[in-house]
């Protein structure tokens, strides 16, 4: 199960801020919507306190935006996380999430109609201090009493990728209370002003029994989240990169000795993880636009694209016959 403080709030990246592009291209405002294809691939790393690190990527894919501007997205993994959705208003506030391969676990903040976090348009000195209840039901039922405080205490110019975005600083500290736990994680991050995106996020978490007992932790965290690539629409230098496609993928409607799985490493690296006669791909590749060619180890070629980071089509042939095929990331 995806831990609950990675999923509150979008996070992102800590290389360096400068006031001085350095040759950068600085960002501009040219509105902040959403459009249904825009998606940020971030590299997120956790260290917990017995000094295990874990890293991978992961992908939010706007799938669906709204004309009020109410919008879902798809979040992907590199790792085999199985991939959850997330339903937002037009303030940028969660109302719902749902995750699990299977029998799926819906969480939903109450009450909807309330702020969770940042509102979308925040100004230097904006401050919030709120509190909700997090109640998931299906496969992890829970329930989670939430409390977000903070403020914006900067306005910076922060370099990456070589572009230099116009960002706010937002601090804040979020308190999540279970029956078995109590957790405070102090936050900081960069968030741009125009489009809504975040640039980095560092985050310390510490977990105790219960919030009646503070003076030692039963364990703590830091993870950080850095914006790795991104397109925007309205955005002429958007930043591509094949990490977006990472993870697993399932197929159907191939032939049945074909492939019932693909892999996709972060460097566009394709194998596949089929139970058939073809158990291995072979000289996969896939691009920064998500067109993809590979083979298999009886000479069946599938070519195609994965252009949306979700889901996927294309066309498979054989000495002998041909077909199409679709993916859906898992």
């Amino acid at each position: 199960m995806i831990e609950k403080f990675k999923l509150t709030i979008a996070l992102a990246t800590l290389l360096f801020i400068t006031a001085c592009g350095g040759g950068s291209e600085v960002v501009v405002n040219t509105g902040d919507k959403k459009s249904v294809g825009d998606y940020q691939t971030y590299f997120y790393t956790t260290t917990s306190n017995s000094n295990t690190t874990t890293s991978y990527f992961f992908t939010r894919n706007y799938t669906q935006v709204s004309s009020d501007q109410f919008y879902v997205n798809d979040q992907t993994y590199s790792n085999n996380l199985v991939k959850s959705k997330f339903e937002f208003n037009s303030d940028r506030q969660e109302l719902r999430q749902t995750y699990g391969p299977t029998s799926m676990t819906t969480c939903v903040n109450n009450p909807t109609t309330s702020s969770h976090g940042p509102l979308k348009n925040l100004n230097l000195g904006s401050a919030w201090d709120l509190s909700y209840t997090r109640t998931c039901t299906g496969a992890s039922p829970s329930i989670t009493t939430i409390t977000n405080k903070g403020s914006v205490i900067a306005s910076e110019l922060y370099t990456i990728l070589g572009i230099t975005f116009d960002t706010y600083k937002l601090v804040y500290t979020i308190t999540e209370t279970t029956n078995t736990n109590y957790r405070v994680s102090t936050v900081t991050c960069w968030r741009d002003k125009y489009f809504d995106i975040s640039i980095y996020c560092e985050r310390t978490s510490l977990n105790y029994a219960s919030s009646s007992n503070l003076t030692t932790p039963t364990s703590s965290g830091v993870n950080s989240e850095k914006l790795y690539a991104f397109s925007v629409a309205g955005f002429g230098n958007n930043k591509p990169d094949v990490s977006r496609y990472a993870g697993r993928w399932d197929l159907s409607g191939s032939d049945n000795s074909s492939l019932s799985s693909i892999a996709i490493t972060v460097d566009g690296v394709v194998t596949g993880i089929g139970t058939g006669i073809n158990n291995k791909g072979e000289a996969g590749t896939i691009d920064k636009n998500g067109i993809l060619n590979f083979s298999t180890a009886n000479g069946t070629t599938f070519t195609g694209s994965l252009t949306s980071g979700v889901e996927g089509t294309g066309t498979w042939k054989n000495a002998t016959t041909s077909g199409s095929w679709t993916a859906s990331h898992y």
